[in-house]
């Protein structure tokens, strides 16, 4: 993955839109970094999709119904979560194969975040739960509703929303943070960029919320500013100004950059 590390003014720097994805006609997208790929799942269409950095679609595979989000295991490996049939499958992006399913007896999930390539935190309404690689429960935690998705920065503590209008940080059982703001409605997909700032994707509100890794406000950016309706999920690029922002109804998904 190239991108520039120096020089980025990640809390009031300019974002520039590189290129603008087409990943379905409609419905919502989850997508992260793999390599130098940017991978993307699509709710309605039930795929798994492989696009180059400039926007041009790779390779395509069909899962199955319904993918809600996709998560990094490996260098090659991403584990997605089927909502509402308990279960995780895995693909390897690298030759686009399915290659394992993670069945998951009375766990719902809805996002998903994976720790360390063995561990998984699942997130579905007022629930995250952790699971390891076999399936496992290994612990859960219930909080005040809408963590549609989960994130982790250091693979310690875990960033979820925890209300309408709040997103929460912990680590282990002990709350580091609750961020909460009149001018965040149903928070969404959550990312972190390499300095550790937090992105939140405020469905509602149409807008991201920027804060410090403290829970301290940075900026609202409004979701005009990406090009999108909606704002679903976001994820940086590991290591880079790079970033994608998906769409919770349009299928289009943003890849940008933060100067």
């Amino acid at each position: 993955m190239k991108g520039r590390r120096e020089n980025v003014n990640f809390r009031s720097g300019d974002i520039k839109i590189l290129h603008k994805i087409y990943a379905s006609e409609s419905g919502a997208t989850s997508a992260i970094f793999i390599g130098d790929y940017l991978v993307i799942v699509s709710y309605s269409k039930s795929n798994v999709a492989k696009y180059s950095l400039d926007g041009k679609l790779e390779q395509l595979l069909t899962v199955e119904k319904y993918p809600r989000d996709i998560a990094q295991v490996d260098q090659t490996q991403v584990a997605i979560a089927i909502y509402n049939r308990n279960k995780i499958v895995f693909v390897d992006i690298a030759e686009m194969r399915l290659f394992r399913t993670l069945d998951l007896s009375g766990i719902p999930e809805y996002g998903l975040c994976c720790v360390e390539g063995n561990t998984f935190i699942i997130s579905h309404g007022s629930t995250l739960t952790w699971v390891n690689s076999s399936g496992m429960q290994l612990k859960q935690k219930s909080i005040e509703g809408e963590s549609y998705y989960v994130s982790t920065s250091d693979m310690k503590d875990c960033i979820y929303g925890d209300g309408d209008n709040s997103v929460s940080s912990v680590e282990g059982y002990t709350t580091k943070f609750t961020y909460t703001n009149t001018q965040l409605i149903s928070p969404r997909g959550i990312g972190i960029d390499f300095e550790g700032n937090i992105y939140i994707a405020g469905f509602g509100s149409k807008n991201i919320h920027q804060i410090t890794n403290d829970g301290k406000l940075i900026r609202i950016i409004p979701i005009g500013t990406f090009g999108l309706q909606s704002p679903w999920t976001i994820h940086f690029a590991p290591n880079s100004n790079k970033f994608v922002v998906t769409c919770s109804a349009s299928g289009k998904v943003g890849l940008c950059e933060m100067n």
